[in-house]
């Protein structure tokens, strides 16, 4: 259900669309928008009963890269309205997650230096303890950047890195020579689209998909793993090609002309991930040639 609004009202008053819930009971999800700022909601907690605040909002002036990332969710091609409310929430709540520890990496604020140090810094145990000196909060903010820098050490013993440069990793900003061999914003948006149908639509765990660099492209693996290929991209005399593979590891080749290309083919794309966590069972393996004699590229993947 969508309420609009005209492009000079702010969507502040969502009584409206409060009542569309409580009268239409097919209603699932709502969209409160003037066009430019969108926010949207859902009955979550109590059925034909909207929550108080929405679940996700932006502003089409003004969108951020994680923004967009979640709106991938809302594709018409993989949009699930039983799921998506969850999903963007938890992708939603990472982000803010994540925006919120590089803030605290860059640049600790004084309630973050409280937090983690009232466990050995006598003066803020207590609800009566005395307000920090700001000499003194500037030194526990530089020993916090210390520890960051510490933490990141532990976990890196091989190569010592500084919390700027693993801000700018985690930032997707690539500062060395194998830039070269990093995915490029495309790879990165074939890759999302796939993991977010696949989310949605065979209730797979984002984590045990991962993106790997091969020859001619870059491929997703299922737990990481060569033997559970999922999809692969590649170039090859100057085309783009979306590789797709059968229940023996047999790749297919076919044009790929963007993320409309993934919709296409998600069935196909799916049948491997359900194959992969056992879902359903392996079937007969099929001929290589076409009934009608024509020819498709087919390729058996290096099992090594």
């Amino acid at each position: 259900m969508v309420e609009c609004k005209k492009g000079d009202i702010e969507p502040s008053d969502s009584r409206q669309l409060e009542r569309y819930f409580v009268s239409l009971h097919d209603t699932k999800f709502g969209v409160l928008t003037n066009g430019v700022r969108y926010q949207l909601y859902s009955d979550k907690d109590d059925r034909n009963v909207m929550e108080g605040q929405p679940f996700f909002e932006f502003d089409v002036t003004d969108m951020k890269d994680e923004e967009i990332e979640i709106l991938r969710y809302f594709h018409r091609g993989i949009f699930d309205i039983n799921a998506v409310g969850d999903v963007v929430r938890d992708r939603m709540c990472a982000t803010g997650i994540k925006r919120c520890i590089l803030s605290e990496m860059n640049d600790p604020t004084g309630d973050f230096v409280r937090c983690v140090a009232r466990d050995f810094v006598k003066s803020f145990r207590g609800p009566t303890a005395l307000k920090q000196s700001e000499d003194q909060m500037m030194k526990l903010k530089a020993s916090a950047k210390k520890a960051f820098d510490s933490v990141i050490a532990d976990l890196q013993p091989v190569r010592r890195t500084s919390v700027q440069s693993v801000v700018a990793a985690l930032q997707n900003t690539t500062t060395d020579d194998t830039a070269s061999e990093q995915p490029t914003p495309e790879d990165w948006e074939w890759f999302y689209t796939i993991r977010t149908a696949l989310v949605i639509r065979c209730d797979c765990k984002p984590d045990s998909l991962c993106l790997r660099k091969i020859a001619e492209g870059f491929a997703i693996y299922m737990d990481n793993s060569q033997r559970k290929p999922i999809a692969h991209l590649i170039v090859r005399g100057g085309k783009t090609h979306l590789g797709l593979f059968d229940d023996y590891n047999t790749r297919r080749l076919c044009p790929y002309d963007g993320v409309e290309t993934i919709f296409h083919c998600i069935l196909e794309i799916m049948s491997s991930v359900d194959l992969h966590t056992g879902k359903r069972k392996r079937l007969a393996k099929p001929a290589q040639s076409s009934p009608d004699g024509e020819t498709t590229e087919i390729e058996t993947l290096n099992q090594s």
